[in-house]
């Protein structure tokens, strides 16, 4: 340590004293080794020497505190190496090890431990499981709708019936834990739930607009208004110039003056009045003699347009009702959300009730318990201190906090209670980097470190709340990676976007040395834009498939990058100090997202020849070993369940071939799965098969008998060992992974076992929960982790971490903005934000409260967004390579390249603010003037697709050679004749070989020998919208892979007909609010909405057809949407197969009816029909409309009576 040359800066960091300090320590400028120095200068101070058990240095995770007591140990053996060989410093080698480094829940436990007598708990209390508390609540959640229903109160009744979905309560104990969750990251949440009940309550539209959440939205409508007259005069300069169309110069100038008054207002009632009686003048026509230059023409119209659609779009998001309406809509809502209140009170009680009988508590509650020994309140409702907070505050001498800006409301006080401040002795040392908060879904606030950056003073001062120090020097990057970051985010990071304002201070300075020796050493930043040559769209079968594409075609490029760079460049190595060659482990891919990326990146790589790696969260309850072991685990305990016990007999643990579970199901129609099996082991037919079920019995049996005496981890392992599934597992490809997630399942049966939950059931019910809830902790390592290998990780993985060669790969990926689409909406500041809702006449609408809250969830969603950019962006130590997929084409492209007339540095607010991924954000700042350096490349994925194919027609030519190889060329006959022996063999079974596992509908009716595939993909083509209007053919070039948007429209009008309220239509504008409906409730997306024709909506509901099925809706007896999975021989299907081997038929039946005479099975299409193509379009789908029968009275066991098509493009109904 003596040996490092510090900044001045970093002086000030290790020898401020006397004060709280907060730092700014910016990516890659040293912190953890310049807060490992302070704590050593306190520690062997001269003046005033400290024990390092005296501090308390909190960080955020426990690998973090663990490293950060490595460093500590190693720099105080240093100081003794170097002759400081002293009693005190010998005293602190044993003190490190007891010293409180720790994160702040170990810090609350070892509170609780301490002084968990003054809040009346059992010492024996214990951390619970996660999943073992979920359950709890659920519990819980059920005993008090249970008593409240009891209780027969009106109110509750009332909530119900507007809450609940369906005909049940379903979703009511979900909205409870919703808000209990929320609540509890709030220093005190009942106080918090109390004050949201008060909210509520207003009266007039001027209390409505005193409210903060309307506060906040003026301040949104204000921030999205305040560019508008700069455009306004923008295009009336365009206009006056030479060429311009002066013509519209007095409709501008009317836009101007509209513009003007908005931005001078701010008064939501004011808004209200100018935005809803907007009148927008007409352009006059421009003549030919007006001599005006087209571009400058389309460009005024342009920029019209964007000011235009801002104030129609904040009208038709805030100013959708009446202000009388909107009031009125609120105060309904009132008694709900205080009942809702009123239950989530309750259920905190029940909840905490339960908790301490069984002895158990979660992390929130390690916090709250920690708080409530500390901190209590008065009945003024102030903040008194505690006995054992002062006691703690006289003890510690300093109180560090790492990673400061994801602390939360909770820890603060916790900390601030401990602290000597309120005694004038402040000794908080806080260090962090708000511009790297990307904590905000575990309810990390930082707002709080904001609120101390903007008040504590960059000098020191007597009467100061505090010092700050702003470390902003990068030791990590080379200049070209920071000139770039530095580039983009003093456009993007502003304080009205993600409360963090990217000024002057807070850049970063380079401070890396990397020698320049004149070597080809990786040193670039270059952005990859994967462009499509035209619009693409998903379908229905394609929809799913096209994300995938895209993800396949970026790993590739990235792939191909990679190659490149392997071959050509070096990387700095400061251990060697020189450079050397470039490693696979000097690389590192950075998604947003692993879940389905990770797999397919490293995938890709893997078959591009380059060794890569990703520590997955996902993915462990997929392994087929664990799946295999809990389907046994559910058999065990009930083995009268069909699926699981067909997985079993199937796999590896019992080796069933489909042929003899057929036999098996064949010999004993009646009842269950298990009821033929154990029929089959009693009186089957064949012998051999006979024995065989009967070891299976007997087996099942054995482990029945053990349940009842035996830990549910020993009964795991007596099945895979007994079985010998571990056996056969080892053995498999990747068999030390799969042996690992064995081992992580019995791991996890000793964890519930320290529950307060027993048996086989529970657990099995415990399983269920981690899947509900998403609850996956990754499979385990395995023996493909090789050292040198690609890295593929999650952004917020990376945090704290740094590489030579990063890619931030996924950019054109949509952000997940989930959190503002609940029916629910919470936030801190502006509370619960409901719908509107009136279970008599079954309306909801949303509140203009709820629209506030949604908008500041999103807003906020798009900052924390930011600051992950960020922290991606600054990983990279010397070379940073962009890829995301250019959805939109070139014409996004063009948009982009308008940011080269920008004059404003900064982007506005509607552009922050509308983006649906990073390239949104990226896109529009590179093309700023005076670009850092910068490698924009646009790749074709055609050029892409067509290198793809080129290189697969070059393997096959090359096989082809091989396999019509001379083997008279040989040098040895013997050789000879033996490689022709080997190449000319032919398999036996091969023809079997060729019969798929799995068909779908669709693929069956492409395999039929009557139809064309070129007139099925004709025929999928959508009606066209406009009356008279003939669809053109396809080309042949094109119609393989451009008939997406009929697919994508094919499955929109499926979806419309499976939600849809038949009950609810009559006219057309029924149809317009049930689609509306469809799109509030996130069934189907806004831009969708238009892409439905209601008119041949209206026509299908005008037909026979639907009067039936409205009947049979009514009578419960129409079921929609069903989907199937059936099992037919090979030699019954299209394909020529003679085998009897079963194969198994996927699809999903669009409507059927229940009738005293049999079934009704309805299919919807919606394909163009050609003049005299009726023959045709029916004898086409007539063979999928057999297999859905057959499909139908299996599942049923009741006979299909009638067929009947429906052709939206027709108006008509077919019966068949």
């Amino acid at each position: 340590m003596s040996n490092m040359v510090w900044t001045e800066e970093q002086k000030k960091v290790i020898e401020a004293r006397g004060q709280n300090i907060l730092v700014s320590a910016a990516a890659g400028s040293g912190k953890t080794a310049v807060l490992v120095e302070r704590i050593i200068q306190k520690v062997i101070s001269q003046e005033n020497p400290v024990d390092i058990d005296r501090m308390l240095i909190v960080t955020f995770t426990k690998a973090a505190a663990a490293e950060m007591r490595e460093r500590i140990e190693k720099a105080l053996d240093s100081k003794l190496r170097e002759g400081m060989d002293n009693v005190h410093l010998q005293k602190q080698m044993t003190l490190v090890h007891n010293a409180q480094i720790t994160t702040i829940h170990s810090f609350c436990n070892y509170v609780i431990r301490n002084y968990f007598n003054t809040i009346n708990i059992d010492p024996a209390i214990r951390l619970g499981d996660e999943v073992e508390l979920t359950l709890l609540k659920g519990d819980v959640v059920d005993e008090l709708l249970e008593e409240k229903y009891a209780e027969e109160e009106e109110s509750f009744y009332q909530f119900i019936e507007a809450y609940s979905t369906g005909k049940t309560d379903d979703g009511i104990g979900d909205f409870i834990l919703q808000l209990y969750d929320f609540s509890i990251s709030h220093p005190w949440p009942k106080d918090w739930l109390l004050e949201q009940k008060e909210s509520f309550s207003i009266s007039t539209v001027e209390d409505m607009e005193k409210s903060e959440w309307l506060q906040f939205l003026l301040h949104v409508i204000h921030n999205s208004l305040t560019e508008l007259p700069d455009k306004c005069c923008q295009a009336m300069e365009i206009a006056k110039e030479p060429g311009g169309p002066g013509a519209y110069l007095e409709a501008l100038e009317s836009d101007l003056e509209i513009a003007r008054q908005l931005t001078e207002k701010y008064s939501f009632v004011e808004y209200y009045d100018i935005i809803t009686n907007v009148e927008w003048k007409k352009l006059k026509r421009v003549s030919k003699k007006d001599e005006v230059d087209p571009d400058k023409q389309e460009l005024v119209k342009r920029i019209r347009s964007e000011v235009k659609e801002t104030i129609e779009g904040i009208a038709k998001k805030y100013f959708f009702q009446s202000m009388e309406q909107m009031l009125v809509d609120l105060q309904a809502t009132k008694n709900h959300m205080c009942t809702l209140i009123d239950l989530t009170i309750l259920f905190a009680d029940k909840f905490r009730e339960k908790k301490l009988e069984k002895k158990v508590m979660d992390f929130n509650d390690l916090e709250h318990l920690a708080l409530n020994i500390l901190v209590s309140k008065d009945e003024k409702g102030q903040v008194v201190f505690s006995p054992a907070a002062l006691e703690l505050s006289e003890f510690y001498d300093e109180i560090m906090i790492d990673e400061y800006q994801d602390s939360n409301l909770v820890q603060e006080w916790i900390l601030k209670s401990i602290s000597k401040e309120r005694f004038q002795q402040p000794n908080m040392f806080m260090v962090g980097d708000v511009k790297q908060s990307i904590y905000k879904f575990r309810l990390a606030k930082p707002e709080l470190f904001m609120e101390k950056l903007r008040a504590y003073k960059l000098e020191e001062a007597e009467n100061g709340p505090g010092l700050r120090i702003d470390l902003d020097k990068n030791f990590r990057s080379r200049d070209i990676v920071l000139d770039f970051v530095n580039f983009i985010f003093q456009q993007m990071m502003q304080k009205k976007m993600g409360e963090v304002e990217y000024d002057r201070a807070a850049e970063l300075k380079p401070g890396a040395d990397y020698p320049e020796t004149g070597e080809n050493y990786a040193s670039q930043v270059e952005i990859l834009f994967l462009v499509p040559e035209e619009k693409e769209a998903a379908g229905e079968e394609g929809e799913e498939q096209a994300e995938e594409t895209e993800r396949e075609l970026e790993a590739r490029i990235v792939a191909k990058k990679i190659k490149t760079m392997m071959q050509m460049q070096k990387v700095y190595d400061k251990e060697l100090g020189s450079y050397r060659e470039m490693k696979f482990s000097d690389i590192v891919i950075l998604l947003r997202t692993i879940s389905g990326w990770s797999e397919e990146f490293t995938n890709i790589l893997m078959a591009e020849g380059i060794p890569a790696v990703s520590d997955t969260q996902i993915g462990y309850f997929s392994a087929l070993e664990v799946k295999t072991v809990l389907n046994m685990l559910s058999i065990i305990d009930n083995p009268k369940q069909d699926i699981p016990l067909a997985a079993v007999l199937h796999s590896p643990m019992y080796q069933f071939s489909s042929e003899e579970l057929a036999i098996i199901r064949a010999f004993y129609l009646k009842g269950d799965l298990y009821e033929a099996v154990y029929s089959y082991g009693a009186e089957g037919e064949i012998l051999e098969l006979k024995e065989k079920v009967n070891v299976f019995l007997n087996q099942l049996n054995k482990f029945r008998y053990m349940v009842p005496y035996t830990s549910i981890h020993s009964l795991i392992q007596s099945v895979i060992e007994d079985t010998g599934y571990g056996s056969f597992v080892a053995v498999m490809p990747a068999g030390q992974r799969r042996t690992g997630n064995l081992d992580m399942l019995i791991r996890k049966a000793i964890d519930f076992e320290a529950t307060s939950y027993k048996g086989l059931f529970q657990f099995n019910r415990y399983i269920e929960k981690l899947h509900k809830y998403n609850i996956d902790f990754g499979e385990a390592g395995g023996d493909e982790a090789a050292t040198d290998a690609v890295r593929i990780m999650s952004i917020h993985k990376s945090k704290g971490l740094e590489f030579p060669v990063v890619f931030v790969s996924g950019l054109g990926k949509q952000f997940n903005l989930q959190d503002a689409r609940s029916k629910l909406l919470l936030h801190e500041e502006l509370g619960l934000g409901p719908d509107f809702i009136d279970p008599v006449i079954r309306i909801k609408r949303t509140t203009l409260r709820k629209k506030a809250i949604q908008t500041k969830i999103q807003l906020e969603s798009l900052g924390e967004e930011l600051r992950v950019l960020y922290v991606a962006l600054t990983r990279a130590k010397e070379s940073l390579i962009l890829t995301g997929f250019v959805k939109k084409g070139i014409e996004l492209i063009e948009k982009w390249e308008e940011n080269k007339e920008r004059e404003k540095r900064e982007l506005d607010f509607l552009t922050l603010s509308s983006a649906h991924c990073f390239l949104d954000w990226i896109g529009a700042a590179v093309y700023y003037p005076n670009a850092a350096k910068l490698n924009i490349q646009y790749v074709s994925l055609k050029n892409m697709v067509f290198d793809e194919v080129k290189k697969q027609i070059t393997e096959e030519l090359q096989k082809e050679e091989l396999l019509n190889w001379d083997c008279t060329n040989s040098y040895d006959v013997l050789i000879g004749n033996e490689i022709a022996r080997r190449m000319e063999y032919e398999y036996q079974y091969r023809r079997e070989q060729e019969i798929p596992v799995k068909f779908t509908v669709s693929e069956l009716k492409r395999l039929l020998g009557n139809i064309k595939e070129e007139e099925i993909q004709e025929g999928e083509a959508l009606f066209p919208e406009e009356k008279g209007q003939q669809a053109a053919p396809v080309p042949n070039f094109i119609s393989k892979t451009e008939n997406t948007t009929s697919m994508r429209k094919g499955i929109l009008y499926h979806k419309v007909m499976q939600e849809i309220d038949f009950n609810k239509i009559d006219t057309e504008d029924d149809i317009v609010k049930e689609i509306d409906r469809l799109v509030e409730e996130g069934l189907i997306l806004e831009e969708e909405k238009k892409e439905v024709s209601v008119k041949k909506v209206m026509n299908f509901f005008d037909s026979d057809l639907a009067i039936l099925m409205k009947e049979a809706k009514k009578k419960g007896k129409l079921y929609r949407e069903k989907q199937f999975v059936i099992g037919l021989p090979a030699k019954e299907l299209p394909g020529g197969f003679d085998s009897g081997e079963l194969v198994l038929i996927q699809g999903i039946i669009d409507a059927y009816i229940q009738t005293e005479k049999g079934l009704v099975l309805i299919d919807y299409k919606t394909d163009y029909v050609p003049r005299n193509g009726v023959s045709s379009f029916l004898n086409r789908y007539r063979p999928q409309l057999d297999y859905y029968q057959r499909a139908l009275e299996h599942i049923t066991g009741e006979k299909v009576e009638k067929k009947c098509i429906y052709s939206f493009f027709m108006g008509k109904e077919f019966w068949i």
